[in-house]
């Protein structure tokens, strides 16, 4: 009888590659309503003027793909392609003007790219701040800490060009955010670009 029992539960329990690491913050749960996403550089980052734009798609098209919010529902700000100064009151506003539920707001802080020595073969950094607003209350969803949530990505050799190196800095910073809105698988929940913090390293141990 334990014997059976034991196998039961063996069967039941999910295998290693069927868990999921669950969503900080379920955003998933409300994929019906819209989100105004943002995406600036702080300034002195000295971030190139394509970087936003780059990292504002990419996170759109995850949260079209993962999340499932609906293409429609995604309203990407013009601060992510304008040079405009920043204002919380005027991203508020623009977001609420667009009758969406969230502002997704990301700050680009620190960027670096270096061309070595060997033709198109790059080295780089990408530092951001990410907060999710709820538009109606003013309050942030997500993170819990003050300040947003520092996501940071690196690679230290890639041998295909810029537009290669910016890829993967892009996309390793874009899932870093979006995991934490929908249950990730946990095999696919670490990017092999992003730099890990000891905190993170520790809380996702088991």
């Amino acid at each position: 009888m334990m014997g059976g029992c034991t196998l039961l539960g063996f069967l039941l329990n999910p295998s290693a590659s069927e868990k999921s690491v669950p969503a900080v913050f379920p955003l998933a749960e409300y994929k019906d309503k819209s989100v105004y996403l943002l995406v600036c550089a702080s300034t002195g980052s000295g971030t190139d003027v394509d970087v936003p734009q780059l990292l504002s798609r990419a996170i759109a098209k995850d949260l079209q793909q993962k999340v499932k919010i609906r293409q429609e529902n995604i309203f990407q700000s013009s601060f992510a392609a304008a040079q405009t100064p920043f204002t919380w009151s005027r991203a508020e506003q623009e977001a609420r003007q667009a009758k969406a539920a969230f502002l997704l707001y990301v700050e680009i802080i620190e960027y670096e790219l270096i061309a070595l020595h060997q033709k198109n073969y790059y080295m780089g950094k990408l530092t951001a701040r990410a907060l999710l607003l709820n538009t109606q209350t003013g309050q942030a969803v997500w993170p819990a800490a003050q300040g947003g949530q520092l996501v940071r990505a690196a690679v230290d050799f890639e041998k295909n060009g810029r537009s290669e190196i910016l890829w993967r800095l892009t996309t390793a910073v874009t899932h870093c955010i979006v995991r934490e809105f929908y249950n990730c698988p946990k095999p696919a929940y670490w990017s092999a670009d992003e730099v890990k913090s000891l905190d993170s390293l520790m809380e996702n141990m088991d």
